[in-house]
């Protein structure tokens, strides 16, 4: 399986630049794709690129990483986010859990657990692939011959192979 597409969002720019080059994203299974500096900027990357993870910041100025979720999910909810934050606050990790992020992680962010979870991420969002390959060829093969299709399923239903 090829490298999964992350978007990096985080309005510092220091902090954006340092996430986008420090680590080694290729050695964990991911191709950047784009960059973001504000919740607007966010939501316009994510839309363009369509990744399969979005690594945010959960405070921004006017739409912060949350609303940025919220919105995203949406239209593509199979986008997984892991939401940053150099705050302990328990609402914004119970909301940012509400919407579904994968992961909540403070900053500043510890190398192994960033790895780890973004690992973890990872092995959800090649579940998610195989998976929509798998109907893509099912549907296909019902496509192309139906009849013969049911013929097979019926078969192994009468032969209580099928639950």
């Amino acid at each position: 399986m090829g490298l999964l597409k992350l978007v990096i969002v985080d309005d510092e720019p220091i902090l954006l630049e340092g996430l986008v080059k420090t680590y080694d994203w290729n050695g964990m299974g991911y191709e950047v794709v784009g960059f973001a500096q504000s919740g607007e900027q966010a939501l316009k990357v994510i839309r363009e690129k369509k990744p399969h993870v979005v690594l945010t910041d959960i405070r921004m100025k006017q739409i912060s990483g949350l609303m940025v979720m919220e919105e995203i999910k949406k239209e593509n909810p199979e986008c997984q986010f892991v939401v940053l934050s150099a705050y302990r606050d328990f609402e914004y990790a119970k909301k940012a859990c509400d919407l579904g992020a994968f992961a909540y992680l403070l900053k500043p962010i510890e190398d192994e657990k960033l790895q780890a979870t973004m690992k973890d991420v990872g092995k959800i969002c090649e579940d998610q692939i195989r998976n929509e390959e798998k109907y893509d060829r099912w549907e296909r093969l019902l496509k192309k011959d139906g009849d013969g299709f049911l013929q097979v399923v019926v078969q192994k239903y009468v032969q209580n192979r099928l639950p």
